[in-house]
Order: structure tokens, then sequence, then C-alpha cells
């Protein structure tokens, strides 16, 4: 995905695999993920938004070398009505599938600038039918236990801005993680990767550097 091209020229001295995650289920958004990194070594995850479910659903896979996970405005349930105060609600979510329906690129257009993503995250001439599917993951899916088979370096990243995967949400991850630490970027909402990436990035090295499993130059 082109979204990840400041980090791909940031950290170019590595191999960076960054696929679309363009499959219906989360199960099959996994496979494509685990097909292209099972023979790798030193494995670095890092997950944005939904990437973040696919990066826990990963942790059930057998032999993957994961040195350090990284969470990026992810979330371990988006419905988080029940377990943290702010969040997405339900109605919110079933609303924004019926805009979609309706008037899918009006309804992209708002859904982007009221949250604070920049459009080059996303592709407009995204398949209508796709975007539309994969919100049942967003709504589905409940990965909180899997939170529990993190046992590397995790870092939780979020932005102060951020409504759909709030602050309070990357603490609640770092509380059941054992070696674990949260930065929230104030100046950013749901893709800070993306509007504040300097910084993101040196943060990654640092922690990546400092977790103890391997260096980062």
């Amino acid at each position: 995905s082109s979204a990840w091209d400041k980090q791909r020229n940031y950290f170019n001295g590595y191999e960076i695999i960054a696929p679309d995650l363009d499959m219906e289920t989360l199960n099959q958004n996994a496979d494509k993920v685990y097909a292209l990194c099972r023979d790798k070594e030193n494995i670095i995850i890092i997950g944005w938004s939904m990437g973040w479910l696919v990066a826990l659903k990963l942790l059930e896979y057998k032999g993957l070398d994961i040195k350090v996970m990284v969470s990026i405005s992810g979330m371990p349930k988006f419905i988080s009505e029940d377990y943290i105060e702010n969040g997405v609600k339900r109605s919110e979510l079933r609303a924004l599938r019926i805009g979609l329906k309706k008037d899918f690129i009006s309804a992209l257009n708002r859904f982007y600038q009221q949250h604070g993503i920049p459009q080059v995250a996303f592709s407009m001439l995204a398949k209508k039918d796709l975007l539309i599917k994969q919100l049942d993951i967003l709504e589905k899916e409940d990965l909180r236990n899997n939170l529990s088979l993190i046992k590397c370096p995790a870092l939780f990243i979020g932005g102060a801005g951020d409504i759909l995967c709030p602050p309070q949400m990357q603490d609640y991850m770092a509380s059941r993680v054992g070696n674990s630490m949260v930065r929230i970027m104030e100046n950013s909402a749901h893709a800070p990767f993306l509007d504040n990436s300097e910084e993101v990035n040196y943060f990654m090295q640092r922690w990546i550097n400092e977790s103890g499993n391997f260096s980062l130059n």
C-alpha cells in the first residue's frame, strides 16, 4: 500500500511488506499476511486501524519470528462501548454502512473529514462492496483475549484527536501487555503515521532499538 511510503523511505535499508488488506474476512486477510512473512526472520509487525486486528489474529499462527509489535491507532475490538467510555458505538457503525450504500463517495469523504484521515490512506476507487463487507469485521470481531498472546515488546501509538480509536483504547491494550509503552501524538487524529510521520518513525525506531531484541540503524 502506498499509504506507507513515508515509512518505506525512513526505513529504506530494510525489507518492508505492506500488503493491501483487500479480503472480505479477518481470517482471509491474516492468511494473506502470514503467507508473505512466514519464512522471514526478525519480524516487526506494524498494524494501523483494522490492520492491528489482523496483527492480533496473526498471533494465533505458529512459527512466526515476531520480535516487536506496533499498533498505530489500533483496536482489539472496534465497537468500544462495552469496555471504554469513548469510541465508536454499534449504532454509529451501522449508520456509516447505510450511508455508504446510499452515496458511497460522499459518505466516504465525509467520514475522512470527520475523523482526520488523509485521503492518501485509502483509494477513493476502493470497491464499494468490499469496503461495506469489511465493516462486518469492525462490527463483529473481538480480539481482546489475543492481547495476552503478545510475548514481545509492544508499542501503542495513538492520536490525541482520534475519535475512532481514542487514547483510552491504547492505554487499555498496553495495560494488558507486559513489555509495552503508549505514545500519544498531540497533533494527530486517526492516522498519525501520515500526518506526523517524522515523529512516529523516529519513535518507532527508538522503541525498537531500546526493546533489546535487535537494533534498527
